[in-house]
């Protein structure tokens, strides 16, 4: 009988450290967090078309990295990406995309959204 009762409380302990560490961020992602990160992405996206490029800052971001203009907030992560080349000589300045990633406890698998001027917004899950 008691023997039962440490190995429960041994097992019960390994499944709490488990949800704390690992599994915390899987449960916040799926009841809001994905929600969220396509709400952000939409209104991102809505100022990408608005002002035919996309945003370098965000209100309650903070700064990453100050040269690329890479922001958090949280588990997400923003990077706007540079435009293509238009001709030969000619390149675009100017922000014409954005990625959205959403992080976990492991680096190897993230959710991200994308978009920018002219693009809808597509998501889905990435790994390396």
């Amino acid at each position: 009988m008691l023997r039962t009762v440490i190995n429960t409380l041994i097992i019960a302990s390994i499944i709490a450290i488990l949800y704390f560490v690992v599994g915390q961020s899987y449960v916040k992602f799926y009841s809001g967090g994905r929600a969220e990160i396509l709400e952000v992405a939409a209104k991102i996206n809505e100022l990408c078309h608005t002002n035919k490029s996309c945003p370098v800052a965000l209100e309650g971001w903070q700064a990453l990295n100050m040269d690329r203009g890479s922001l958090r907030n949280g588990s997400m992560f923003y990077y706007p990406v540079l435009g293509r080349k238009i001709g030969e000589s000619e390149e675009r300045k100017d922000y014409q995309e954005f990625t959205l990633i959403y992080s976990f406890f492991a680096p190897d698998h993230w959710f991200e959204v994308q978009g920018g001027v002219g693009k809808k917004v597509t998501s889905g899950w990435k790994s390396r």
